[in-house]
């Protein structure tokens, strides 16, 4: 019981958060919590991009009703995303400006 108890309070404690789903694993299935913890460090410590950890943790508040947790992810994923979409507009971009100086030049050859 002590390491429900250990997991409950690093939840409300650290997290600063008590999931509704904590309380009834807690009670009927305790291996069930303990593996849900293993879970969440794992993507919070593994090897997936920042981005995909984010969006599964993201996933994961909403599934559970906890908007505020879910809102509180989007916001760095959407940083993310505008700047995945920033770099991809700037390869485009340079694409884009060496094909033209490309014609341009295969232009100027044939005059």
């Amino acid at each position: 019981m002590d390491d429900v108890e250990n997991i409950l309070n690093y939840y409300k404690d650290e997290l600063k958060w008590n999931p509704p789903f904590a309380d009834i694993l807690s009670k009927y299935s305790p291996e069930g919590l303990k593996g849900y913890l293993v879970m969440r460090e794992s993507v919070q410590n593994g090897h997936l991009p920042k981005k995909t950890s984010e969006l599964i943790f993201t996933i994961l508040d909403s599934l559970d009703n906890e908007v505020s947790g879910a809102k509180l992810k989007t916001i760095p994923r959407y940083f993310l995303l505008l700047q995945s979409l920033i770099q991809k507009l700037n390869e485009y971009i340079r694409v884009l400006v060496i094909q033209k100086l490309e014609l341009f030049q295969t232009c100027i050859k044939q005059e």
